[in-house]
């Protein structure tokens, strides 16, 4: 993962146009692995989950990147907005739902 930082820094680093979509890209990824933990939710499980995002949403990459997503159509706006206000709960509830509604479908 750092080869790949360092590639892009040296070969990459005036072209804002491409760092706003990597930023853009991170976001995205990020909102699918949180809908992916959320999914796995359960009594047992919910505290250290619980502490993971807390820790995630106080990530300054993470509050940098987040000002770069450009959700398209399907892609979540509310998760955003619960990350910016650090609606922790709120958080964890929503992607464990938009977890039941994407994989246990059958």
């Amino acid at each position: 993962m750092e080869e790949a930082g360092n590639f892009l820094k040296s070969h990459y680093e005036n072209n804002d146009d491409l760092k706003g979509k990597l930023r853009h890209a991170h976001t995205v990824y990020s909102i699918i692995q949180l809908i992916r933990l959320c999914g796995q939710l359960t009594k047992y499980n919910y505290e250290r989950i619980y502490s993971f995002i807390e820790n995630f949403i106080d990530n300054s990459a993470v509050k940098t990147n987040l000002k770069f997503y450009q959700p398209a159509k399907g892609d979540s706006k509310i998760i955003p907005i619960l990350i910016k206000l650090k609606l922790i709960k709120f958080l964890i509830y929503f992607c464990n739902y938009k977890a039941t509604q994407r994989y246990n479908k059958k």
